[in-house]
C-alpha cells in the first residue's frame, strides 16, 4: 500500500519514527522540502493523487498547520481513505473537524502494542478505489506569512536597507513555534549564504540564531509504570518512555537512576525501561534531565515479586510389598511416581542403605529392582526434594523361600493337592478299621453316622479359614470368592499377578496396586475414580466398594457374599488375572 504521512514540521523527530515503522510493510511519502513554494505544493497534490490511503500525524501542531489541513481536505475530496494518528495526549480528535466519526489510532507511546494496532489498522483500510471523475479543485498554495520574506530573498541583490528589513520581520516570527523553524531556514540558509551579504548583517543573524527565541521545554510521557504484581521468574517486557520537546531549540538529554534493578536504555526520542525486580516490593525513579535548560521530568517504576508457591512431593505408591518369593524367582521392577503438587519445580534425589534394591530415576518416576535375600528383607527408599527439603518414605519388603515353587505349584493345583488329601485319608481311615478286632468293635457301638465333610477353605478348630489362590480375571468387572460372611469376621486379604488392559500397549502391566492417577480426567471411565486404575477391588453384600490393592483387613466385617473385582470401565480388552489369598477369622 501507498501511503502519504501528513505533519507538522515541528513532529519531524516522531513521525520519522512512525514512517520507519509504515515501511516495513509499505511504501511511504513524507515531505522534508524546507523551500516551500510552487513546485512543492504540485508535488504534495501530486503524492496525494498517487497515494492509496493517508495517514494524518494528530498534535498541537498539525491541526493548527494550514498546509496540514489543506491536504487533509484535498485526500478527503479524492475520496482517499485517512488513519488519524495521534503523538499528543492532549489532543482530542475532535479538535480537527470532521474526525469526530473516525477513529483514531494512539501512538504517544510507541511499543509493541501500538506497532501491532498501526498494521491491524491499516490492513483494515478498503483498497483502493478509483479518483473521482472529473478532480476536485486542488487546494491554493497555504500562504505563509513568511512568503513575502522568501521571495524578496530570491531578488538577485539586496541593499542593506533591504536586508535589515529582511531580519526584522523574519526575528518576529523565530519566537512563533508554528513558524520559528521556517523562519531560522531561510535567515541561515538563503540570507548567510548570499555573497551580498553585509558584515553586520551576517553578525547580527548569526547572533540571533545563537540562542533560539523559545528554550526547549522537556516532556516526558508516560511518567508513571506500575508493573503490578509479578511471579518470581516471570519475564517482563521492556517499557518505552517517549521524550518530546514541547518548545524550542534542541534537547540535550541524560538519564539517572539509583536502582540496581533497572536498565535504562537510551534512543532517539525515547528510551527503554528493562526491569528485572527483587522478591517484595521494588519502588524506584528514573531523572530525565535537559541539560541544556537543567529542566528534569521524574518517572517512577514500581512492582510487587510474590514468590513462587514451593513444591509439594508426592509419591506413590509409599509400600511395596512384593510378598512371599521363591528363592530364583524373576521380580519386575516396580515403578513409583514422582510427583509434584504445587508451585516451582522439584529437585529429588533418592537414597537407600539396603543393598538389595537397584534404584533408577526417571523424569516424573523411579524404578525399583529388587534382588532379595533368604528369608525376611526390609527396606526404604527415601526420596528428598532437595528444594524444599521435603521428604517421602517408599517401604519394600519381601520373603524368600527355598521351596516357594513347589509350593506355589501345588497351590495352582489346588483341586488336585485336595484330591490327593482326600484319598490318603480315606486309605489311612479303611487300613485303620480293617485291623481293628472284631469285639472291640461290637463294645466301641457303631460309629457309621460321623460327619467328615471337609469345610470349605480349610476350616480348623480354632474358627479360621484360608482360602488360597482366588483367581481374579481382568475380562470381568466382580468375581464371586464363594466366601459368605455372617458379619464381625476378621478378614485380611493378600494379593498378587498381573493384568494388562491394552493389547497394543503388551508391556503396560498392572499390579494389584493399580496405577497413580495422574489428574482427574485419566481413566475417566472408571467406576471409582478415588482408586487407582486397573486397582484390584472388592464389596461386601450390599456395602460400598473398598480398595484391596496388595492387600487389605477388615475389621468387624459386615454381613454378605465378599466379591473382588478390577477398577476398569472396559473388560474386553483386558487379559490375564489377580490371586487373592483371604483367611478370615470367626467372631
Amino acid at each position: 500500500m501507498r501511503l502519504f504521512v501528513s505533519y507538522a514540521r515541528k513532529d519531524e523527530g516522531v513521525v520519522k519514527t512512525l514512517v520507519k515503522d509504515l515501511r516495513v510493510a509499505h511504501e511511504v511519502y513524507f515531505d522534508q522540502d524546507n523551500h516551500k513554494g510552487t513546485r512543492w505544493w504540485d508535488r504534495i497534490l501530486d503524492e496525494l493523487r498517487a497515494c492509496d490511503a493517508m495517514v494524518f500525524v494528530l498534535s498541537g501542531a498539525s491541526w493548527q498547520s494550514k498546509p496540514c489541513l489543506a491536504e487533509l481536505a484535498y485526500a478527503r475530496a479524492l475520496h482517499r481513505p485517512v488513519l488519524p494518528v495521534r503523538i499528543d495526549v492532549r489532543i482530542y480528535f475532535s479538535a480537527v473537524v470532521g474526525f469526530a466519526e473516525i477513529d483514531t489510532l494512539e501512538y504517544a507511546t510507541r511499543d509493541a502494542d501500538s506497532a501491532f494496532a498501526l498494521s491491524g489498522a491499516l490492513s483494515k483500510m478498503e483498497p483502493r478505489i478509483p479518483l473521482p471523475d472529473p478532480l476536485p479543485d486542488p487546494p491554493a498554495i497555504p500562504l505563509s506569512p513568511i512568503t513575502p520574506f522568501a521571495e524578496q530573498l530570491g531578488a538577485a541583490t539586496l541593499s542593506l536597507q533591504e536586508q535589515k528589513a529582511i531580519v526584522d520581520g523574519l526575528k518576529e516570527y523565530l519566537e512563533d513555534e508554528h513558524y520559528a523553524e521556517e523562519a531560522a531556514f531561510h535567515l541561515r540558509e538563503r540570507l548567510l549564504t548570499r555573497e551580498d551579504v553585509y558584515y553586520s548583517i551576517r553578525t547580527n543573524t548569526e547572533k540571533l540564531l545563537e540562542a533560539p527565541a523559545n528554550p526547549p521545554v522537556l516532556d516526558v510521557h508516560p511518567t508513571v509504570i506500575a508493573l503490578g504484581e509479578i511471579s518470581a521468574g516471570e519475564t517482563i517486557s521492556p517499557r518505552r518512555v517517549e521524550v518530546r520537546n514541547r518548545g524550542g531549540g534542541r534537547l540535550d538529554w541524560v538519564l539517572a537512576t539509583a536502582s540496581d534493578w533497572l536498565t535504562l536504555t537510551p534512543e532517539d526520542e525515547s528510551f527503554t525501561i528493562a526491569a528485572q525486580p527483587k522478591a517484595g516490593r521494588n519502588d524506584a525513579t528514573v531523572v530525565v534531565t535537559d541539560r541544556a535548560s537543567e529542566d528534569q521530568a521524574i518517572v517512577t517504576v514500581s512492582a510487587t515479586v510474590h514468590p513462587p508457591n514451593p513444591p509439594v512431593l508426592d509419591v506413590r505408591p509409599t509400600v511395596i510389598d512384593l510378598g512371599e518369593i521363591s528363592a530364583g524367582d524373576t521380580i519386575s521392577p516396580r515403578r513409583v511416581e514422582v510427583r509434584n503438587r504445587g508451585g516451582g519445580r522439584l529437585d529429588w534425589v533418592l537414597a537407600t542403605a539396603s543393598d538389595w534394591l537397584t534404584l533408577t530415576p526417571e523424569a516424573e518416576s523411579f524404578t525399583i529392582a529388587a534382588q532379595p535375600k533368604a528369608g525376611r528383607n526390609d527396606a526404604t527408599v527415601v526420596v528428598t526434594d532437595r528444594a524444599s527439603e521435603d521428604q517421602a518414605i517408599v517401604t519394600v519388603s519381601a520373603t524368600v523361600h527355598p521351596k516357594w515353587r513347589w509350593m506355589l505349584w501345588l497351590r495352582e493345583r489346588r483341586a488336585l493337592t485336595a484330591a490327593i488329601g482326600a484319598v490318603v485319608v480315606l486309605v489311612v481311615t479303611v487300613v485303620l478299621f480293617a485291623g481293628r478286632d472284631d469285639d472291640d468293635a461290637s463294645a466301641d457301638g457303631d460309629t457309621g453316622g460321623q460327619d467328615n465333610t471337609e469345610q470349605p477353605g480349610g476350616d480348623d478348630d480354632t474358627g479360621v479359614q484360608v482360602f488360597d489362590g482366588i483367581e481374579v480375571p481382568a475380562t470381568s468387572d466382580w468375581t464371586d470368592t464363594g466366601i459368605e460372611l455372617a458379619g464381625g469376621e476378621l478378614v485380611e486379604i493378600s494379593a498378587y499377578g498381573e493384568i494388562g488392559d491394552n493389547p497394543e500397549i503388551p508391556d503396560q502391566r498392572f499390579e494389584p496396586g493399580g496405577t497413580f492417577r495422574e489428574d482427574p480426567d485419566q481413566h475417566s471411565g472408571d467406576p471409582y475414580l478415588d482408586f487407582p486404575h486397573a486397582a484390584l477391588i472388592g464389596f461386601i453384600g450390599d456395602g460400598a466398594a473398598f480398595e484391596v490393592g496388595y492387600g487389605t483387613t477388615i475389621e468387624d466385617s459386615p454381613p454378605g457374599r465378599l466379591y473382588l473385582g478390577i477398577n476398569d470401565g472396559f473388560f474386553d480388552d483386558n487379559s490375564d488375572k489377580f490371586f487373592a489369598d483371604i483367611t478370615v477369622k470367626g467372631q
